[in-house]
């Protein structure tokens, strides 16, 4: 069974950031770190890649509007969210998580990142199948990026309790 860690915070809070500087930490000592970072295309956060972290290939997942002329075949919006959500982009990081868990042992990452898991992933979608087939089968730590006031709903969801679990809190700019 892997080893869970939780990047947490409030929303804005610099929890993909951590997540980054984790990903260097471990790079920067040999590592090899795995999975994808949601990325914001740009400072309004209107957007949101997924970055494969061994690759840096970006897969766009989430928007929050669309151009008349664009297509939005593959695209979901959900009573939860004022975004479209890509089941194509999830579901193809899915199958690259999944194809990870098929290397040698030599060859899979230390770490796998999966950034980030909300109400799409209560509802089944998004990383949930993904986190769920990790979570037992891979050896190494698995890192997930979970909003503060979702963090006991996931776990549930991933059946983790908080004993079994490393948390990590990100306190946004300005707090104590």
């Amino acid at each position: 069974m892997a080893l869970v860690k939780i990047i947490t915070g409030p929303k804005n809070s610099g929890k993909t950031t951590a997540a980054m500087k984790l990903i260097e930490k471990i790079r920067n000592e040999g590592g090899r770190p795995g999975g994808f970072i949601s990325a914001a295309e740009t400072i309004e956060k209107k957007a949101y890649n997924l970055v494969e972290i061994r690759t840096n290939r970006r897969i766009p997942a989430v928007r929050e509007e669309f151009a008349a002329s664009d297509s939005i075949s593959g695209w979901e919006k959900y009573d939860f969210s004022r975004f479209y959500f890509n089941r194509t982009a999830y579901s193809e990081a899915e199958a690259i998580i999944l194809d990870m868990l098929k290397l040698p042992m030599d060859e899979q990452p230390d770490a796998v990142f999966l950034d980030e898991l909300g109400p799409l992933e209560l509802r089944g979608g998004g990383f949930m199948n993904a986190a769920l087939s990790l979570i037992p089968d891979f050896r190494g730590t698995v890192c997930l990026v979970v909003r503060d006031s979702l963090v006991d709903e996931i776990m549930k969801k991933l059946g983790l309790s908080r004993d079994s679990v490393e948390i990590s809190a990100v306190n946004p700019p300005g707090a104590l």
